[in-house]
């Protein structure tokens, strides 16, 4: 029998994916970061702005940046001007 001329149409899986011999991804607090220019940023933000704003302009959908961080970058502030120059 000869081989079909179209190639067949290959139907979409459905259900619960396949997760055996897959590599795992490395997170991604493991691959992007935050240098000392971009948290002098934000402070400076909150300094001008107020707290809701930096943490909605920073950290739209992931409240990464919640009260506490800043109040760690703020008490670091010397360290990140070290970094920055």
């Amino acid at each position: 029998m000869a081989p079909p001329l179209e190639p067949q149409y290959l139907r979409l899986s459905s259900g619960r994916p396949v997760i055996k011999n897959t590599k795992r991804s490395t997170h991604k607090h493991q691959r992007e970061y935050n240098t000392y220019a971009k948290k002098l940023h934000i402070i400076n933000w909150r300094v001008q702005h107020y707290t809701e704003s930096a943490i909605n302009t920073y950290a739209k959908k992931l409240h990464i940046i919640n009260w506490r961080v800043q109040h760690y970058m703020e008490s670091a502030i010397d360290t990140f001007f070290n970094g920055v120059t």
